[in-house]
């Protein structure tokens, strides 16, 4: 293992249109102890060729062409070959800022935290940039305040449950034996980062550094309704039960700031169903196969909708009752009013 030297990791497949731009990004770095492990995921387009281009460039490079298994695959492989004492994660249609490396090793080498986290820009098709800050001030957090990270991340409420923002030790996750299930295809980011909290000491927050940008790209599959994405949101919440279930006392807390999270991803799996062509009846058939789920029955009658907006209270209220139907009428009109206020 490497002294001062970061391994980064980037997940590929079919982002040829971007990819250089992420390469480049990480190339230019003013930080130049970097290790970065190009995973090709199986990607069928031109990314493969433009990865063994950068390796005969940089000799910091690696590059793994595999069998496409998904980003938690891509994310593991780099992770089996990585050599850094800290690794870092970059999304090959995103990209960093030049100096973000340098930025956070100057905290890592004055404070030796566990973990650094910092915040990012939210970019449109538009190339408009909304900066994401974390909700939380400058600094080390340990004890207590660690635990209400930890809590807060799982509720999706510090505005902190990716990876990409975040500087790891490698010593921790070799040590933890920590990956993330390869048959989960949604919310990879917040099983890997809650596992990792959950075994570490202390995080370093950089809430108003703005260190990573977050492209949306119109094609990721959370634009687009799918069987597939329902399914994965099923797998995601058993892998995280089951992950759940290891920890000490604390776990009901843990629970609960789930649950939370909970709200956000159903409320978003109605609103897309609602979007795709498919039929009432069908629509009313997969919510309700959805919702009886005995891996989702338990939360739902459980979930705290109290402290949300007034129209999450309602389309909840809805669901627990099994007005499914009604669900999706109400649904329509929130998405109608939506849209007629991005018009004017």
């Amino acid at each position: 293992m490497e002294r001062d030297l970061i391994s980064v990791i980037v997940p590929i497949y079919k982002t040829e249109k971007y990819l250089r731009r992420c390469v480049e990004s990480i190339l230019i770095q003013t930080y130049k102890k970097l290790e970065i492990i190009l995973v090709d995921d199986g990607s069928p387009d031109k990314c493969p060729k433009i990865c063994d281009e950068y390796a005969k460039k940089d000799d910091r490079i690696k590059v793994i062409h595999k069998e496409n298994g998904g980003l938690a695959s891509a994310r593991n492989a780099g992770l089996d070959i990585a050599t850094g004492c800290y690794i870092s994660t970059v999304d090959s249609d995103d990209w960093i800022e030049c100096q973000t490396y340098e930025t956070v090793m100057v905290i890592m080498q004055r404070h030796n935290p566990d973990l650094i986290k910092w915040g990012y820009y939210k970019v449109s098709g538009k190339n408009k940039r909304i900066p994401k800050k974390i909700n939380y001030t400058s600094g080390l957090l340990y004890g207590d305040d660690k635990e209400k990270f930890l809590l807060d991340t799982l509720s999706s409420q510090a505005m902190g449950n990716n990876v990409v923002t975040c500087l790891f030790k490698r010593e921790i996750i070799v040590n933890k034996r920590l990956h993330i299930p390869e048959n989960i295809s949604m919310e990879e980011d917040l099983y890997f980062l809650t596992s990792y909290l959950l075994n570490c000491n202390n995080v370093y927050i950089l809430p108003n550094v703005f260190l990573y940008n977050y492209f949306q790209n119109q094609r990721s599959i959370t634009k687009s309704y799918s069987d597939k994405y329902r399914d994965s949101i099923l797998i995601a919440v058993k892998e995280m039960k089951q992950l759940l279930k290891k920890t000490s006392n604390s776990s009901e807390n843990l629970y609960k700031a789930y649950m939370s999270h909970l709200v956000e991803t159903i409320f978003y799996l109605i609103m897309i169903i609602e979007k795709s062509n498919k039929p009432l009846s069908e629509k009313e058939q997969e919510l309700k196969e959805f919702i009886m789920n005995p891996d989702i029955r338990p939360y739902i009658s459980n979930l705290p909708i109290k402290k949300y907006s007034f129209y999450k209270v309602v389309i909840f209220y809805l669901v627990k009752k099994g007005f499914y139907k009604t669900t999706f009428i109400i649904m329509n009109l929130l998405l109608f009013m939506y849209k007629l206020k991005n018009i004017k």
